[in-house]
């Protein structure tokens, strides 16, 4: 399990007036757990066995998620997502070795499985930012 923090502001866009909300990735603490073995296993693997439990790394990725709201041409409001991620992930050279497949195979492979793990997410996302936006409009100001 990856605990992450990450940080939020929200910006009124300069062009339109309308929100944007900003969340970026600041760090993660990760709690392996599983069969002894496994576990040292992918410790050793990640550097993980090498930091003290309870506390926050910076990641091996990077990630920003900007939602914007806009105003469509009849005058409708949507939301717009841009997402950038970043992952890196180094693996010990005696273990490419073994790997059944070529760098570029794992790359490729791995970013599919990151897409589809993603995209699952990204129905549940969009609802909730659209209760918040609701939320924080109809919030008093002062």
């Amino acid at each position: 399990t990856t605990i992450s923090a990450s940080g939020l502001f929200v910006l009124d866009n300069p062009n339109s007036g309308l929100k944007e909300y900003h969340s970026f990735f600041v760090a993660e603490e990760q709690q392996v757990t599983g069969l002894p073995p496994s576990v040292f296993v992918y410790n050793r693997l990640t550097g993980n066995s090498e930091k003290e439990k309870g506390k926050f790394y910076p990641g091996s990725g990077k990630a920003l998620s900007i939602v914007s709201v806009v105003e469509k041409n009849d005058g409708a409001l949507s939301y717009s997502f841009d997402v950038k991620l970043q992952i890196t992930v180094n693996f010990p050279r005696a273990l490419m070795k073994i790997l059944p497949m070529s760098k570029e195979k794992m790359e490729e492979q791995a970013g599919k499985s990151i897409s589809k793990t993603i995209s699952k997410d990204v129905d549940s996302a969009m609802e909730a930012v659209a209760k918040a936006y609701e939320v924080y409009e109809s919030a008093p100001t002062s």
